[in-house]
């Protein structure tokens, strides 16, 4: 389950690859099927941050925002574009691939560049790399400049990790930008600042990053640790 940060819009994913858009608002009560996403498995939602701000500004709950515009991360590797309006599915296209191997994008996160109403930044993340894009001013646009073998860059932790996540540091989500992001991996907590600037496709926003490593499980002291000295 996948809740729009609002509470406006949700969306369901079945391990079958049956996928559903569920409305909050009082004027549609009704679970909408997606078509274009039959049988694909859901694993990461990045929420278009121009529809959560127009939300967060049109009333509060229940208050019927109704255009709902997402990225979808899948099981197999794909980004899909879905645009809901009026309860009805308008878009839903895959828009880029990993190409080379198939592996589950977990996190998938998008912001917009500082003063910027049509230029993304979104990063995607596997247990084992993350993925930055760059442009606009549409998703369709954006992540056309990285089809085939352009700007195909990616980092990469190796592990065997099932699972991974990937989040963006903001002092007050949805205003402002995003300072920091942090990805799970199994070598450590990835973290690095995010920088905007005027970079193009091909080009990152986070350049810098530290490793936070993992504690030694030999070196504490469970026991201690968890004794609170009750009775």
């Amino acid at each position: 389950v996948f809740l729009e940060p609002n509470g406006e819009h949700g969306l369901v994913s079945t391990e079958k690859g049956s996928n559903f858009y569920i409305p909050t608002s009082k004027k549609q009560r009704t679970c909408v099927s997606i078509k274009g996403l039959k049988n694909v498995i859901i694993e990461s939602v990045a929420w278009n941050k121009v529809n959560v701000l127009a939300g967060g500004n049109s009333g509060g709950e229940g208050s019927g925002v109704s255009s709902c515009s997402v990225l979808i991360g899948t099981n197999t590797g794909a980004i899909y574009e879905l645009l809901i309006e009026d309860g009805k599915e308008k878009v839903c296209k895959r828009l880029w691939n990993i190409g080379d191997a198939e592996m589950p994008i977990m996190g998938l996160q998008m912001d917009l560049f500082p003063g910027e109403s049509s230029k993304f930044f979104v990063m995607a993340a596997t247990p084992t790399r993350h993925y930055q894009f760059v442009g606009g001013p549409t998703f369709e646009a954006l992540f056309a400049r990285y089809v085939g073998s352009r700007n195909r860059g990616f980092q990469e932790l190796p592990g065997n990790l099932d699972r991974s996540e990937l989040h963006f540091q903001y002092n007050a989500y949805p205003h402002g930008t995003a300072q920091r992001v942090a990805w799970l991996t199994q070598a450590g907590i990835f973290q690095g600042d995010l920088v905007y600037g005027a970079q193009n496709p091909g080009e990152k926003v986070c350049d810098t990053h530290t490793l936070i490593n993992y504690p030694n499980p030999a070196r504490m002291n469970i026991g201690e640790s968890f004794d609170g000295g009750g009775g």
